[in-house]
């Protein structure tokens, strides 16, 4: 099988329509880390969120886990 058929078989392409490459064994090791530091900021924020009585300063650790929940899902995006 050639590689353009194993792309159009998979359905590698990225958000433009073009084919794109498999990832790395080095690439998803990388991604799977990333992902498991994101997580980590998610509960981090959020245990941060529920400790403090300061509503400007919980409202920013909720907006932070969001912004590290959202890193998260587009990255768990390259693996799907």
């Amino acid at each position: 099988m050639n590689n353009s058929n194993f792309l159009a078989k998979n359905n590698l392409t990225n958000i433009f329509g073009g084919i794109i490459m498999a990832l790395t064994s080095k690439e998803l090791s990388f991604i799977e880390d990333m992902m498991g530091l994101e997580q980590l900021m998610v509960e981090k924020y959020k245990a941060a969120e529920n400790m403090t009585q300061d509503e400007a300063l919980r409202s920013k650790m909720k907006n932070a886990a969001e912004c590290h929940q959202q890193h998260f899902q587009k990255l768990m995006g390259h693996l799907n």
